[in-house]
């Protein structure tokens, strides 16, 4: 056992209170609509946009030394277009699709 041993214990029950709340959260609304989706992904978007430094300069301490923006470019530009893509399409997504049937 190392000295780091009570903290990843803590960051450990922390992740399985988040996952139960996630999981408590699906319960009550396992089919959001497609307003809500796009109202999460809004929220998803302005998060990103508006704490992109503070995500790179935690990559930048994780990884010792990384430029804020070789990240910006490489991990959280392509994330806020995927959020974005995603937030214009998830209507369409939706929809119900006729599937043709064998009837074997």
């Amino acid at each position: 056992m190392n000295a780091r041993t009570p903290a990843i214990n803590r960051g450990l029950t922390e992740l399985e209170d988040i996952f139960q709340s996630q999981r408590k959260a699906f319960r009550h609304a396992p089919n959001p609509t497609a307003r809500e989706r796009r109202d999460h992904l809004g929220a998803l978007y302005r998060m990103l946009v508006e704490n992109i430094d503070a995500i790179a300069a935690a990559i930048d301490a994780d990884f010792g030394h990384r430029s804020s923006h070789e990240t910006k470019l490489l991990e959280l530009f392509p994330s806020i277009q995927a959020v974005r893509h995603a937030r214009s399409k998830v209507a369409k997504w939706m929809r119900p699709e006729r599937k043709p049937t064998s009837i074997w």
